[in-house]
């Protein structure tokens, strides 16, 4: 959620002529898709030393495995996949981000309708 955050407020400060304005419908997919590809390339490298654990036969331990790893094929070694899992998480987290999108802007219009007023802590 940190990186979606962060493109929110990149998208809002820089791309939007007011900030406080809400999202349109396609930013929010296109954070959502970004900060799932990068959620997927930060966690990567524990993703493979837990497959290669999974797989083995004899119990290396966690630096075992990753030194074995980094021995194999340098930093290279802990990257070998990200790029189709990247590309397959971007429309699935897009998706899921827009789907938080649209439920919340349903909130925020049933509490329009009901004459709730929103404090500054509501999400954006």
């Amino acid at each position: 959620f940190s990186a979606y955050e962060l493109l929110e407020g990149t998208v809002r400060t820089h791309l939007q002529d007011k900030p406080e304005d809400d999202l349109n419908p396609l930013a929010a997919f296109m954070c959502g898709g970004l900060a799932g590809s990068i959620g997927w390339a930060t966690v990567f490298p524990s993703d493979i030393i837990k497959s290669r654990q999974q797989n083995a036969s004899c119990g290396a331990g966690y630096f075992g495995t990753a030194r074995s790893i980094y021995l194999e094929g340098g930093v290279n070694a802990f990257y070998r996949g990200v790029a189709p899992c990247a590309l397959r998480g971007f429309p699935a987290n897009g998706a899921l981000f827009l789907g938080v999108w649209c439920t919340n802007r349903a909130f925020k219009e049933m509490d329009a309708y009901m004459g709730v007023e929103q404090s500054e802590g509501y999400m954006h």
